[in-house]
């Protein structure tokens, strides 16, 4: 067997499907699994998720939130409650934030790279996953190639890199799913009540939405064996019925140690009934945060799965046409898995892209699926319309992104402009290179050749270019200028407006002042304070003539004009009575 077609990239005769499934030809599915596949993923994901991996500096919103509620579970040794800068923070469970907190222990505090390994190892074990059951659901050499497109998906990608708790909440979903539908493949119902098991960390992670999703994906698939009339169909729903009643009792038997500690210890003020439901029922039906249109997804989803997103057409007509749906179940319950997340969310009030990560799987084993079945080893791709189109439109997106990178790289970064022109004209001849040597060949060398060229593009992207916008999405230089031109003493405030992504470069507790008056109390008892805001709301500060207000620093830092201000008694301190 030659290398190629060990792992993957090669002709073979592989099928696809369960027990029940046979390919077009009639064979038995082959499941085999190799080694060297699992070598070839881990190697891909450690460049696009490992590679350099706290180069870039932690970006709003949500990376410094989440690092500093870490830091501050090792700062105060809280392992029950978060808090960010001192108050209760339940706005989310612990579980990311647990992990992160014990990755940086050894490091004395949460840096860069810790915040984002939680995130990064759960994106590499999705990856594996999606290989390992999928060669179950839709055959080996499939479910490799869906691997490899889930791993180089723009946004899964950008997720498995960004220190965020999404890729761990589909993680756990993604272990649930494919306990149920190797339990029933195999037909024992008792898998699944164990897919409960994951469930517990995704719902200490995410919340409730964890155990929802994969609950609505269950649900619906044996809602269509029922409606396909399948035999067996209503034990099946009968049986997961049961499973289900069980499965949230032993989530429950989970969670509630820690929920019942993290109540008692806050007074109420976390883990509260009325907190659940505001940030459950709120986000799902009365748009509590991120309002988005119903129609959300249907554009959003279009750069999230860039550059396979342009093989949808492909794969829908190959599914209709060769799919078998009604006898295929392993890829009748990766289509289901599918439109079931997509739905799920597209009819929530409250919307972000990252939310849709648990399909990723899915899709990619549809298109690994479709692409072997459209015989991407045969004929050139000159001559293959199917593939060469679609190809072609990865090659002009390629070209639009060369050119924006030069654009912004102009504008923003122009003393590393030279350095990074050079770099897109070589990735540009390298690319017009191997779109000729591919077209004289089979389409899929060139499908392995935007995988290579994909993997490697993300490394230096995010391990070079991306610290190049730190100065434009970071606060780390905002916040040296202010500490340098602090002395001992000195105490650090904001100003009407609390900015995580100021706070975790400050390295110190920063309390927020919300009126003159306690801008003069804090006053009292120092000789002078800084005061971070943002532009527009210094002008409200009015503290009378007593008083010398003086700027030490002004950055854009991410969306924001932010300004840092040195007061000091100038004279006499007024009273609360006398302010302007």
């Amino acid at each position: 067997m030659s290398e190629e077609t060990q792992y993957g990239l090669g002709p073979t005769s592989e099928a696809a499907g369960s027990r029940e499934n046979q390919n077009i030809e009639g064979c038995q599915p082959s499941r085999r699994l190799s080694p060297g596949r699992i070598v070839v993923l881990l190697l891909a994901c450690y460049f696009l998720f490992f590679f350099r991996i706290g180069a870039r500096d932690l970006w709003p919103p949500d990376e410094p939130r989440y690092a500093q509620v870490a830091r501050e579970m090792l700062e105060e040794d809280d392992w029950v409650v978060p808090h960010l800068n001192g108050e209760v923070y339940s706005e989310k469970p612990p579980l990311y934030f647990w992990l992160v907190a014990l990755i940086s222990k050894p490091f004395g505090d949460v840096n860069e790279a810790t915040a984002r390994i939680p995130a990064a190892s759960a994106a590499t074990l999705m990856v594996l996953l999606t290989y390992l059951l999928g060669a179950s659901m839709v055959g080996a050499r499939e479910a490799f190639w869906g691997a490899l497109i889930v791993a180089t998906s723009a946004q899964f990608v950008w997720m498995g890199r960004h220190g965020v708790m999404d890729s761990l909440m589909a993680f756990c979903i993604l272990v649930a799913l494919g306990c149920f539908y190797i339990g029933y493949d195999k037909r024992r119902p008792v898998l699944y009540i164990v897919g409960f098991l994951p469930l517990a960390p995704a719902a200490l992670t995410k919340g409730p939405v964890g155990i929802a999703v994969p609950v609505v994906v269950m649900t619906s698939f044996l809602l269509a064996d029922v409606f396909l009339r399948k035999e067996g169909s209503m034990r099946q729903l009968a049986w997961f019925g049961v499973s289900v009643v069980a499965g949230l009792a032993i989530i429950a038997v989970l969670v509630a140690p820690w929920w019942r500690a993290a109540y008692e210890q806050s007074n109420g003020s976390y883990g509260s009934l009325s907190l659940l439901m505001k940030q459950t029922e709120g986000r799902m039906l009365d748009s509590y945060s991120h309002y988005q249109p119903f129609y959300y997804y249907f554009t959003n989803i279009l750069w999230q799965l860039l550059p396979w997103v342009v093989f949808f057409p492909l794969a829908a007509l190959e599914i209709v046409r060769k799919g078998n749906l009604r006898e295929n179940s392993g890829l009748r319950f990766v289509v289901v898995w599918f439109l079931s997340v997509f739905l799920f969310f597209t009819f929530i009030s409250g919307k972000r892209s990252q939310y849709i990560l648990p399909l990723f799987p899915a899709g990619g084993l549809m298109l690994g699926w479709a692409l072997l079945r459209a015989e991407p080893d045969k004929g050139r791709l000159k001559d293959e319309s199917r593939f060469s189109l679609p190809l072609l439109v990865i090659g002009l997106l390629s070209v639009a992104g060369l050119l924006a990178l030069a654009s912004g790289a102009h504008e923003y970064v122009r003393e590393q402009f030279p350095m990074v022109l050079a770099g897109i004209l070589v990735a540009a001849a390298i690319l017009t290179i191997l779109a000729a040597q591919c077209a004289r060949r089979p389409p899929r060398i060139a499908l392995a050749c935007v995988l290579i060229v994909t993997t490697l593009v993300t490394a230096v992207l995010f391990g070079y270019l991306a610290p190049l916008a730190n100065p434009l999405a970071s606060g780390r230089a905002f916040c040296n200028e202010v500490l340098a031109a602090m002395k001992e003493g000195d105490r650090l405030f904001f100003f009407k407006k609390y900015r995580y992504n100021i706070h975790y470069y400050m390295r110190r507790h920063v309390p927020e002042l919300k009126s003159n008056e306690e801008v003069l109390k804090a006053l009292e008892g120092s000789t002078r304070i800084f005061l971070v805001a943002d532009e527009g709301r210094e002008r409200s500060l009015k503290l009378g003539p007593a008083y010398k207000v003086e700027q030490v620093a002004r950055a854009k830092v991410g969306e924001r004009e932010t300004v840092c201000l040195v007061i000091q008694q100038a004279g006499t301190i007024p009273k609360p009575n006398d302010i302007r």
